[in-house]
């Protein structure tokens, strides 16, 4: 899992190791000792040693994952492409209005009056 770090996955293998060499000794122990004679571990000795595994693994499962790195540069190229339809649209309409004949009124620079280009018939 990505959430899990270095130095936590290292603590992990120190407490595995530990509780590995426990147990091999116990069972080499355990081989030399006859049928009739007390067991060399119990259950509950076993059970001690791996508690503090199985909570660290418990609590490393826990960890939430890591909040994924959303890019930046997408939403721009996304953004600019909308961009440029808007500025097309804005275009076509600003070329739409041009091109009727007629209709376009003009401002005389020199008395400042407004003339309609309409064709008197």
């Amino acid at each position: 899992k990505p959430q899990i770090t270095e130095q936590e996955f290292e603590d992990l293998e120190a407490k595995v190791q530990k509780a590995s060499g426990f147990l091999d000794e116990k069972e080499v122990a355990q081989a030399e000792l006859t049928d009739f004679v007390p067991a060399a571990f119990t259950s509950d000795e076993v059970t001690k040693k791996i508690k503090p595994v199985q909570t660290f693994v418990e609590r490393l499962m826990k960890k939430p994952k890591p909040v994924p790195v959303v890019e930046e540069e997408p939403e721009e190229e996304e953004a600019t492409a909308d961009e440029d339809a808007e500025d097309l649209d804005a275009d076509e309409a600003s070329e739409g209005g041009e091109e009727e004949e007629g209709t376009e009124e003009t401002v005389d620079e020199e008395t400042g009056s407004e003339d309609s280009q309409h064709e008197d018939l």
